[in-house]
């Protein structure tokens, strides 16, 4: 199934909101920052009880953020990547026996965080501290397509999530940032691996509707802060008199 062709409101959207960030940027330009990253996912669902390093599958993100304060930012984040489960590798051995138990899917997430830095590590008076630990969390909303899909015309494949993490960051000259990071996204559907209470065309048992599935990304991001001062248009034209 092609996502793309199917949600292009989404990249659309993705494009205008990255385009009138950068645009904001220059009236109040010290308090933005853009950026992205390389990393890799994993999930954690009915197949896979616990998170496997062996699944772990690529994944890409760009953000801006906007510094509210020293400590306090607000962050848009968009990321893509793959996800992929494998039953037999499962200790549960009713799970490991079920046909079919593995799956694949692309995710295209999109979410709003808000980040907390622990240190004043953009201070020039600090000189000692260049860096800081961060925490973040915030709403996130996913687009999934598992292979193979099971045939349940009730289950939406745009979905909600709480997004929470950890990470550091840490400030290289004057203004670029690199930080590394991972964060946990707890959904609210049991389908994200096609595994749920029951399979629809036997009404056997395949997994714990109760249990929600959930996926992580763990990686290295690079940003841009946007320092350059504007100045007035007052000022400006006073010292082209002179």
């Amino acid at each position: 199934m092609d996502l793309m062709k199917r949600f292009p409101i989404f990249f659309r959207g993705l494009f205008a909101l990255i385009f009138f960030a950068s645009s904001a940027g220059r009236i109040n330009a010290q308090r933005y920052e853009f950026g992205g990253g390389l990393g890799v996912l994993n999930y954690k669902g009915d197949l896979n009880p616990h998170l496997n390093i062996l699944l772990s599958k690529p994944g890409i993100q760009v953000f801006a953020r906007y510094n509210f304060s020293m400590a306090v930012v607000g962050r848009f984040n968009f990321l893509y990547g793959k996800l992929s489960g494998d039953g037999s590798l499962s200790p549960n051995l009713y799970i490991s026996q079920l046909k079919p138990n593995l799956f694949s899917t692309d995710i295209f997430e999109f979410s709003g965080l808000m980040e907390y830095n622990f240190f004043n590590y953009r201070n020039p008076k600090n000189r000692f501290i260049f860096g800081s630990p961060y925490l973040f969390g915030g709403p996130a909303v996913f687009i999934f397509s598992p292979d193979p899909v099971e045939k349940n015309s009730s289950v939406s494949m745009v979905q909600p999530a709480l997004f929470v993490g950890f990470g550091y960051k840490h400030q290289v000259g004057q203004f670029w940032n690199i930080g590394i990071e991972f964060g946990g996204r707890f959904s609210f559907t049991d389908y994200l691996d096609n595994v749920s209470d029951r399979e629809v065309l036997t009404n056997m048992q395949r997994g714990n509707v109760y249990d929600k599935d959930m996926y992580t990304f763990f990686g290295i991001n690079l940003s841009y802060t946007i320092k350059e001062v504007i100045c007035p248009f007052d000022y400006q034209q006073s010292d082209e008199k002179k």
